[in-house]
Formats: C-alpha cells, structure tokens, sequence
C-alpha cells in the first residue's frame, strides 16, 4: 500500500478540504451506504469499516440504528482521532472500536458488513489490491456485504487529461479554493487508478459474488458485492 499516512495538520485539512469539496456526490454515496445497510442488516450488527479517519462513514452510519458495533482501521492515528472526537461528541463513542494500522491488521470479526470508501487508488495493482481485498473478504459472514466507493480513471493520455478536468472544475464549482484544488489535481499522478472492467475483476478474484453498482457520480463508482 502507498506509505500515505495522515498527520494531525493533514487530517484537518482532509476534513475540512477533502472529499467534501474534491468528490462528486461525497454526501449522497454515504447515505445510499447508510440506505442499503439499513435494509440489509439486523439491529445487532457488527460493520468493519477500512479507512475509517476522519469518521465520516462511521458519523453517517452509527445514527442509522443503536444497535449496530463499528470497528474502524485506518493507518493515521490522528485520523482516528479526529473521529474518536466526532464519535464521541455525538455519543457513539462506546460503539466503536478503532484500530491503527492496514487491512492486514483489523481485527478477524467474522462481520455483518464491510465498507470502503476512497482507498484503493492509495494501494498499487501489483498484488496489492487484490491482496486488501481477500484481508476484507476473508473478516466477512458468508453473504455479508461490502459496499465499497472508488474513484475511477483511465491513464491512457485523452482519458486522462479528460478526468483532470473533470476533478479541477468539480472542486472549483463546490467553492474549493483554486490552490487546494490544483495541489489535489497534481497528487493525483501518484495514485494508482484502475478501470472500473480491472476493479470488477479484482473483487471477484478475492472472492466476492453479486457485485452490483449503487452508485455513479462523474468518475465516482459505488458497487456492492458479497462474501
């Protein structure tokens, strides 16, 4: 996985000036998440969620019903900490454990559920994605969904020179500032992006059936699929 890990100056940014501001549709997809989970789990379900800094995921769902557990694992303990605070504050924080580190390293469950938001361009195609996949797949009951949302792109140069743009004039239009939004623009060389064909064949080689989308908005892709 890309060594990208959040300091403190770095996690009130991404909160303030992250997903909210750069990703298409960021609020929609987390209550679609929060929609199907509702319609699919029992009241005493537990929810693994991957990249849970910030605590965004973890705010959207743990109003949804009291009786849901979260285990949260995100490798940044001040992005942990930024959402231990938000739980917290809210009165969730009993209902949540948070665990610093990577897939490899989050607790073995079995889950009722899984989500992923906005990690795989972090975790390179070189056995690496595949690999997060079967940690997550591996941690989950038979059935269990995850429900996972992933900006996709492809490098070839058109498709690409299309995608920058696509990312700054989105940013600029949600009052962005233009600064913020070029920096975000020129660090996305550094990720590694896939086609949505290569992501869909990555989550059935890990294991997972009834891959289905929920979600699309511009270059942002919502699927769910099952253990």
């Amino acid at each position: 996985m890309t060594e990208i890990v959040f300091n403190a100056e770095m996690a009130k940014a991404y909160d303030e000036k992250g997903p909210r501001l750069l990703v298409p549709g960021y609020a929609a997809f987390l209550q679609a998440i929060a929609t199907l989970l509702e319609a699919d789990l029992a009241d005493d379900a537990s929810i693994l969620v991957m990249g849970a800094g910030g605590g965004a995921e973890l705010m959207a769902l743990a109003p949804v019903r009291a009786g849901w557990r979260f285990v949260g694992v995100d490798p940044s303990p001040d992005m942990l900490g930024a959402a231990q605070a938000k739980l917290a504050e809210a009165g969730h924080a009993e209902r949540a454990a948070l665990h610093v580190g990577y897939a490899a390293d989050a607790p073995e469950g079995p889950f009722d559920a899984a989500t992923s938001c906005l990690l795989m361009p972090f975790i390179p195609d070189d056995g690496g994605k595949l690999d997060y996949l079967r940690q997550v797949r591996r941690r989950l009951k038979p059935g269990a969904p995850l429900l996972m949302v992933e900006g996709f792109a492809s490098r070839e140069p058109e498709a690409w020179a299309r995608y920058l743009k696509l990312y700054i004039t989105h940013g600029l239009l949600r009052g962005a500032p233009e600064a913020h939004v070029n920096m975000a623009a020129g660090a996305q060389a550094g990720l590694h992006y896939v086609s949505t064909a290569r992501q869909k064949e990555l989550i059935t080689e890990a294991g997972f059936a009834s891959i289905e989308p929920f979600f699309q908005a511009l270059y942002i892709h919502g699927w769910i699929a099952r253990a």
